[in-house]
């Protein structure tokens, strides 16, 4: 297995991820899969509960509406057995898998 810290092709950093792996466990564009979790600004209550639950400080206020960091956003993977943020928010469904693509 290798391990790195950039995908050769796309030039896009891969920290602490394994690049043959068949489940990868971040992804990126261009085919390779993102990892990340948005806020539905419509749904948020503005509550702060997520901001502080985030082990990567991804989620910050902006505008007066959370939003996510997606660059740092990794679905608590190595920290929780499922992210944080939905499941500490009030509001069901407002913390969802971002779509990439």
């Amino acid at each position: 297995m290798r391990y790195g810290k950039y995908c050769r092709r796309t030039k896009l950093k891969l920290s602490g991820t394994r690049l043959d792996s068949k489940k990868p466990s971040r992804t990126f564009a261009y085919g390779i899969a993102v990892m990340a979790y948005k806020i539905i600004a419509s749904q948020c209550t503005v509550c702060g509960a997520c901001e502080f639950e985030c082990p990567n400080a991804a989620i910050s206020l902006k505008n007066d509406i959370y939003v996510i960091n997606t660059s740092q956003c990794t679905q608590c993977e190595g920290h929780f057995d499922a992210p944080q943020c939905a499941v500490v928010c009030p509001v069901p469904d407002t913390c969802v898998p971002a779509k990439v693509g």
